[in-house]
């Protein structure tokens, strides 16, 4: 007869810190948070398979559309590396949540960003939104990964720095040249959108402080 193997926040984490060389911080036994650059990384994939990834395009654009999903799927497949099925699959369900979790907020970010791009077409409005918004979540990830593993050998990510860079030169291209130049920095919907869904990421590890290790 199969044994059920308890699966919790603190044998996910402490496998993988291990994995690093890294001890957990004392107290925090229910820190979801080492995990979240992955579960926030998986809804930034999200974003990419259904917008980005059916733009037909050659040459460089075709390359660094390459180059993102391969530095996705290392970044994706160092926690992997560690996890059993039943492991896997929990951290899977962890990302379903997250998806819940941050739905209406990623929707009226996702509306600011296109609201910020009136003169193109309603599709191009949209594979542009998904690249910016998926770099929103890509730097989220970025700066949890540099908070949590600050005293690590790795203290940045390169997979989550390339994944930004590779992104952001795609979608500057697939906007084009001799374009009106849109700074949505200076927008203060798309910038409160963006902050209220940043805070809802980081906040998302609370889910997990009241589970029993």
């Amino acid at each position: 007869m199969r044994m059920i193997k308890k699966i919790t926040i603190k044998s996910l984490v402490d496998k993988y810190l291990k994995s690093k060389g890294l001890k957990r911080v004392k107290g925090a036994d229910n820190d979801a948070s080492p995990l979240l650059p992955l579960i926030i990384m998986d809804s930034a994939f999200q974003l990419f398979d259904k917008y980005v990834k059916p733009v037909e395009c050659k040459h460089e654009m075709k390359h660094w559309k390459k180059e993102w999903i391969a530095h996705y799927k290392r970044f994706n497949h160092d926690f992997f590396r560690c996890y059993d099925t039943d492991e896997t699959d929990f951290i899977i369900d962890m990302m379903d949540t997250f998806e819940d979790y941050i739905a209406n907020d990623m929707t009226i970010a996702f509306v600011q960003f296109t609201n910020s791009f009136k003169s193109e077409s309603f599709d191009r409005q949209k594979v542009i939104s998904a690249c910016m918004l998926s770099n929103v979540l890509c730097q989220c990830a970025e700066i949890i990964w540099e908070r949590v593993y600050a005293s690590s050998m790795e203290k940045k990510n390169q997979d989550l720095i390339s994944c930004k860079r590779y992104m952001h030169k795609w979608s500057e291209a697939y906007y084009g040249k001799d374009k009106p130049n849109v700074n949505v920095n200076e927008s203060k919907p798309v910038c409160d959108a963006v902050n209220i869904l940043c805070r809802r990421t980081v906040n998302f590890s609370r889910l997990y402080h009241n589970e029993k290790a």
